[in-house]
């Protein structure tokens, strides 16, 4: 039995609306950063997620945007389905909360952003946060915290591009091991290493790899 989930022919969704707030030269401490994720909608094919809607993303948004952190982090999965313009014009909408206060928001890479025609989702994605310049992976330092960001879906890297960014990151972790100013260092991506999750378990590659 096939069935096809989930299908798009629009076209890539512009970039009228970048998400492009940068952090400040210096961050004032004691600061706030919010990390979060898989905030996407369900797709009505699934019928075993138990999906609150929108209603419950404007409040956790609205709750984050009360905070004034100095930075957001969301660890993937913004929209449901990476290919569709639909998907990012709703986003768009949703981070109007925390675009009225210019906070700044770094995301990583779920599978969901790359699902579809993967040049068009990545397409749909970098036009929504220009400031990654095309990066899939990267480090943003907060105060005396690294947060490094990564990007876990490996089936869709060539072995070249998963050897490229485990160089980088090791790399990122020898200088921040170095920089007497660094006290903390976070890493995140959006497939777990460890989880108690019941629909999806811990990912062997990122406990690997990472």
């Amino acid at each position: 039995f096939c069935a096809i989930l989930a299908f798009s022919s629009e076209k890539v969704a512009g970039a009228a609306r970048p998400y492009a707030f940068r952090l400040p030269s210096t961050v004032i401490l004691p600061a706030t950063v919010v990390l979060y994720g898989d905030s996407r909608p369900a797709s009505a094919f699934e019928i075993w997620r138990d999906d609150p809607g929108a209603s419950i993303r404007d409040v956790i948004l609205r709750a984050i945007a009360k905070e004034s952190p100095a930075a957001v982090f969301h660890s993937g999965d913004l929209v449901f389905y990476g290919d569709s313009a639909y998907d990012w014009t709703r986003l768009d909408g949703e981070l109007d909360v925390l675009r009225a206060r210019s906070i700044p928001l770094f995301p990583a890479l779920g599978n969901h952003e790359v699902t579809g025609r993967t040049s068009r989702a990545l397409a749909n994605y970098f036009a929504r946060f220009p400031l990654l310049e095309g990066r899939h992976w990267y480090d943003i330092p907060v105060g005396p915290v690294v947060f490094i960001v990564t990007d876990t879906n490996f089936a869709s890297m060539t072995a070249e591009v998963r050897e490229l960014q485990e160089k980088w990151f090791l790399a990122t972790l020898a200088a921040a091991e170095r920089n007497p100013s660094v006290r903390l260092v976070v890493v995140m991506g959006h497939h777990p290493a460890y989880t108690n999750a019941l629909s999806h378990g811990p990912d062997t590659d990122v406990r690997e790899r990472f």
